[in-house]
């Protein structure tokens, strides 16, 4: 015999479905700006993360450069003709 919460959790697991994305794209360091672009047309963001890179200057001092990675996705209700330009970002001057 099995207990009730038990049963209740297989009933809701059997109902819930796993969203799914047409399209996946990591946008690394590009900004703020080609994010909230995708979001703005139904893209989902997935995560965020931190990235670091190790670098050196021309005098020779080591130094690490850090920034954020976004991940989106597109659900498959949203047009794939409303995708943004999928070109990567170039690496951003300091």
């Amino acid at each position: 015999m099995s207990e009730p919460g038990l049963a209740i959790l297989e009933e809701a697991t059997e109902t819930l479905t796993r969203p799914n994305y047409a399209d996946m794209r990591e946008l690394a360091n590009g900004g703020m700006k080609q994010v909230n672009a995708l979001l703005a047309k139904g893209w989902v963001l997935l995560g965020i993360y931190q990235v670091a890179k190790g670098e050196e200057r021309k005098d020779g001092v080591s130094y690490v450069r850090k920034y954020a990675s976004f991940v989106v996705g597109r659900p498959e209700s949203v047009a794939p003709d409303e995708v943004a330009d999928k070109s990567e970002p170039a690496e951003r001057e300091e």
